[in-house]
């Protein structure tokens, strides 16, 4: 029917507006960074990208900061 064919475009939509890359970072601790919020990183050979914070947990043992992103 239409409405399942108009359910299939939309789901194929939706995934082709996807983040198409991922990325794991590790900082110092951050205080007001928030999920959401968008970062310029630099890597080691000079590449520079935007991504946006998916997530974050803190080990408040030894201190990690580790940063989940979605980019591309």
């Amino acid at each position: 029917t239409s409405n399942l064919a108009q359910s299939a475009a939309n789901k194929l939509l939706r995934d082709s507006l996807k983040p198409n890359a991922t990325a794991d970072l590790s900082s110092v601790p951050t205080p007001c960074l928030e999920p959401g919020d968008i970062l310029r990183v630099t890597s080691g050979n000079g590449d520079r990208d935007l991504l946006q914070v998916e997530s974050f947990s803190l080990d408040l043992v030894g201190g990690d900061f580790t940063l989940a992103c979605i980019g591309g």
